[in-house]
């Protein structure tokens, strides 16, 4: 049987908030990656006619930060929902574990990934 703050806990984890929290943790990391590639893209021929990496390189620390953002999150909500890995355990808690366990390995990746992409903007110019 649950106690009183298991139960807090759970139904806390259960309420649309706490599942639209947790869906952003998940997805911070890869659609901060999206949006840098798809905007980055979009702003290049602009970029390149105006000779400035400047709001280029602005777009790529905003989602970096939102990346990383993502994953301090999760990793807050891991060691909110006990930080440990229980195979008996089901249900919200283990779910919201599970899905904050995997923000926190996206996030990473994916911030990773902005930093090995976006650090050409820094160190080339728009047009070569």
């Amino acid at each position: 049987m649950a106690t009183r703050g298991e139960t807090r806990t759970a139904t806390g984890l259960a309420a649309p908030r706490a599942t639209g929290a947790l869906w952003f943790r998940v997805l911070a990391g890869p659609f901060s990656w999206l949006w840098v590639e798809l905007i980055g893209y979009a702003m290049l021929h602009w970029a390149c006619a105006s000779a400035t990496r400047f709001a280029i390189q602005l777009v790529i620390l905003f989602f970096l930060l939102v990346a990383i953002a993502g994953g301090l999150t999760a990793w807050r909500m891991w060691h909110r929902t006990g930080a440990e890995w229980d195979d008996a355990a089901g249900g919200v808690p283990g779910r919201s574990r599970f899905m904050a366990l995997g923000g926190m390995a996206l996030s990473t990746i994916f911030s990773l990934a902005i930093v090995g992409q976006g650090y050409t903007s820094f160190v080339l110019t728009a047009c070569q």
